[in-house]
């Protein structure tokens, strides 16, 4: 069972105001074009689903006759298919009965395909709140400062930007969007007309929203996936897989439909067109409650929750870690179709709507920033929001609410600068407000709406904060031949703690002002012990310091914070995502026994240590495209067949993991893996790389070098860690009758830094070995005094009083370095004592009072 939810669709009017077109589209659209007219006659074959459907509380069924696989050969064996459509990438297979169905659902699977079954869903027709206007504006406008953008942009020459909506269709041919839409002739839902007029309205009133929000140079294309309250899988895969296919695709896409599962073929979609440049952006759904709805909560989808006239997040919208940006969830838009002689405008409820905004916010920033990737234009437009109070922790409907003028980067006034930033203070503040510029009206205020010239206060003294307040201020040019600066937007606390912390130690908001965070033992008098989901989340601050008492680090705690660096070694406990999109440069977590799936996802991370981890979970490091050192002492199981644990680690150089007993490689990046030789090594060729696997060559022990040389291709090799200590020979200590070995070492500094334990020392063998570690040692001896100069280290052996009788013996010394489990050694120095002397006497550059003492060693050894 699958289940889409999409706010709100209305039947409405109709205008005959014919808007042009100019789309340009690749041959091979009408392939795709003509699949969805063969799709439509499966359609009717749907009854049963569709009358479940009806009756069906949760409004989505799965067409259980249907299946989905992603494939370009007509020939597929379908397996007793009794249709078939092959189109855009994939095959579209209509099965007479379910048992049919999961018969060859199963033949799929073995043949390597992921099938998947289509789904039908019914959206909600009906909507609350509507009231008809006889205007367009309304607080939405002013709460995003939609107005003021546009008419920054009014008299501009702008580069053209396209926003596709996926949806019921567009009525191009009313007022609103004269000279706006781009016509595309593309309908894939059940009616296959060849023409994307809407017929339902929601997809009017959502593109509505985006032409009322977005100046001229913004046009519109519609992609007609439905034309009633149903809307397929089948038919939103089709509509991608076409604009793939198009030659000029649109910049940005909005889809106002969401549930809780989709299609993975439609994720796989949307990363291939994101990759070629297009955003897209979604709506979070209007259940009011925490689920993840997709596409929104794809990863390469904008997701957007709604928010209400008071900037506090609309009942209705649904929330999750997952949703990026919230926007205005009431908006007038056209309520229009094909049936209708006249649009009205109407007062709409739902993330429907917030979405279109944002996309239309999206829009703006790609005016002026053609160039930039959907990652950058996410960012600006999450770094630009309104941020959500602090004390809210309304974190889960994203980082704030989207703003149009912020995003704007030219011909602006300076931007407002105050003597105290947000956070706690003890007692009562007087802030100050600035500009650089001069000739200016600082307008502000403190009832968390965003001043303009006819909303606000005008700056002329000091405010006096004496409870908690919110100041949100601009700078406005006294001549307006700028625009005004962008908001400053601060929130004052006075009184109180610095922690919001409940009474199971877990650590929920920081309210302080610090940039450097040290969380003290006792926070509002409890020892905290956890750090909460989403504490830190989008936090903008220099470094934070756990006590040891903090053994948890929630989902999402520092999810996109960017402080530099983290102190937690009592940390034991890492939550998904905890530190995904973070701007840590090292994490160093000694005591960590658990790092869930997506720990670090797209972390900026360079250095990570996990002290205690004994397994890697899925993607835990996916897209950490900077990392550079991974320090795993105790890892044990580092398989990762499903989701690579390194996936788009182009910068990994070091993986420490002398424990590891399994291992998948397809790191992309030249890396050296210390590790062991008992080592089982399966891989996948990614590319070009270097891996260069550095173990101890145990006695009798050769397995993975054996592996290397016998299967793996020319890219694998491996280093024997015996030969990274130098030995600098063996002297006669004629005081004592002994011998000195001496030995150096450089400092191997991206593991020693990170090590628990580093131990210099030797193995002893009173025989002339060749084959000589710890495990087969006559001795071990810890190295008692060490000498260090800069990176290198020199540590001697010293074997004292050698009785006469055994200054014959040869004595086989080598020595270690053991960093947390891993031996690095030093090629063996085999030496007697007799040799040692005798090579002294027959040293020519020795002069003989320096020989006197070894000629009578010699005496006394024949004696």
């Amino acid at each position: 069972m699958k289940k889409l939810l999409s706010a709100f669709l209305s039947f409405a009017m109709l205008l005959s105001i014919v808007a042009p077109f100019n789309s340009v589209f690749a041959d091979t659209r009408y392939d795709v074009l003509q699949a969805s007219c063969d799709l439509a006659q499966m359609y009717k074959k749907d009854g049963a689903y569709k009358k479940e459907l009806l009756s069906d509380s949760s409004k989505s069924v799965t067409v259980g006759k249907r299946i989905i696989v992603k494939s370009e050969d007509d020939n597929i064996n379908t397996y007793d298919s009794v249709n078939s459509i092959c189109a855009g990438g994939y095959v579209f297979a209509q099965y007479a009965t379910e048992a049919s169905a999961s018969k060859a659902f199963a033949e799929f699977q073995k043949a390597g395909f992921s099938p998947e079954y289509d789904s039908i869903t019914s959206v909600d027709g009906q909507y609350t709140n509507t009231k008809v206007r006889d205007k367009r504006y309304e607080w939405a406008y002013g709460a995003c400062d939609i107005d003021d953008t546009l008419n920054y942009y009014k008299y501009r020459a702008n580069r053209e930007v396209i926003v596709g909506v996926i949806d019921s269709g567009i009525q191009y041919n009313i007022k609103v969007f004269k000279n706006r839409v781009i016509r595309t002739y593309a309908d894939f839902s059940g009616e296959a007309s060849g023409d994307e007029m809407d017929e339902f309205g929601h997809g009017t009133q959502v593109a509505s929203t985006v032409a009322m929000c977005t100046p001229d140079n913004v046009k519109i294309e519609g992609f007609k996936v439905s034309n009633n309250q149903i809307i397929t899988d089948s038919s939103v895969l089709l509509a991608l897989s076409h604009i793939k296919e198009m030659n000029r695709k649109p910049d940005v896409i909005n889809m106002s439909f969401s549930g809780t599962e989709m299609d993975s073929h439609i994720e796989t979609e949307i990363n291939e067109l994101t990759d070629m440049g297009i955003v897209f952006v979604g709506s979070a759904g209007n259940d009011g409650r925490e689920v993840k709805s997709y596409p929104a909560a794809y990863d390469n989808v904008i997701a957007v929750a709604a928010t209400d006239k008071n900037n506090n997040p609309c009942d209705f919208s649904n929330f999750g870690n997952y949703v990026d940006i919230a926007a205005p969830g009431y908006f007038t838009a056209y309520s229009a179709t094909s049936g209708s002689n006249a649009p009205n405008y109407t007062y709409y409820q739902g993330t429907s709507y917030s979405a279109p905004i944002v996309a239309s916010a999206a829009a703006v920033v790609l005016s002026e920033h053609g160039g930039y990737t959907f990652e950058q234009v996410k960012s600006k437009l999450m770094s630009s929001a309104v941020p959500f109070r602090e004390k809210d922790c309304n974190k889960k409907y994203g980082k704030g609410i989207v703003n149009f003028s912020n995003t704007v980067n030219n011909n602006r006034c300076k931007e407002i600068k105050a003597n105290y930033s947000s956070g706690v203070y003890n007692e009562r503040i007087n802030v100050s407000l600035s500009c650089d510029n001069t000739l200016v009206d600082i307008i502000y205020t403190t009832d968390g709406t965003i001043p303009s010239k006819n909303n606000g206060n005008v700056y002329t003294a000091s405010i006096f904060i004496t409870q908690d307040t919110r100041i949100i201020a601009a700078a406005y040019e006294k001549t307006d031949s700028v625009f005004h600066g962008k908001y400053f937007c601060a929130d004052y606390y006075i009184g109180g703690s610095d922690y919001v912390i409940d009474d199971n130690g877990t650590l929920n908001a920081y309210l302080g002002n610090s940039k450097d965070v040290v969380i003290p033992d006792k926070a509002d008098g409890i020892t905290p012990l956890s750090v909460g989901e989403n504490c830190f989340k989008f936090r903008d601050l220099n470094s934070i310091t756990l006590p040891d008492s903090v053994a948890k680090i929630s989902d999402y705690a520092f999810y996109d914070c960017n402080a530099k660096a983290l102190t937690a070694n009592g940390a034991t406990d890492v939550g998904k995502y905890a530190f995904a999109h973070s701007g840590f440069s090292s994490v160093l977590l000694p005591n960590c026994k658990n790092s869930a799936e997506f720990s670090f996802d797209g972390a900026n991370v360079q250095t990570v240590k996990l002290g205690k981890v004994t397994d890697l979970k899925k993607g835990v490091f996916k897209d950490c495209q900077n990392l550079q050192t991974l320090y795993c002492p105790s890892i044990v199981d580092c398989k990762s067949y499903v989701s690579n644990s390194f996936e788009n680690c182009k910068s990994l150089k070091t993986l420490f993991a002398p424990k590891v007993n399994s291992m998948h490689i397809d790191i992309p990046s030249n890396v050296n893996l210390y590790v062991n030789n008992r080592l089982s090594l399966d891989y996948s060729i990614v590319g070009d790389y270097r891996y260069i696997f550095i173990a101890p060559l145990e006695i009798g022990i050769n397995a993975l070098r054996d592996f290397i040389e016998k299967h793996t291709p020319n890219s694998f090799s491996f280093k024997d860690s015996g030969g990274f200590a130098n030995s600098k020979g063996a002297q006669i200590r004629a005081v004592d009758s002994g011998l000195r070995f001496g030995f150096n070492w450089s400092k191997m500094a991206d593991l020693e830094d990170l090590a628990d334990k580093v131990e210099y020392g030797f193995v002893v063998s009173y025989s002339d070995t060749d084959n000589l570690d710890i495990n087969n040692a006559h001795k071990r001896v810890k190295a008692s005094k060490i000498s260090q100069n800069g990176n290198q280290t020199d540590f001697n052996l010293v074997i004292k009083n050698i009785p006469p009788k055994q200054r014959n013996t040869v004595f086989s010394v080598r020595a270690y370095v053991n960093i947390d489990g891993l031996y690095f050694y030093s090629p063996i120095v085999k030496r007697s004592f007799n040799q040692v002397a005798t090579a002294v006497v027959n040293d020519e550059e020795v002069d003989d009072s320096t020989k006197a003492p070894f000629n009578d060693i010699i005496k006394e050894v024949r004696a």
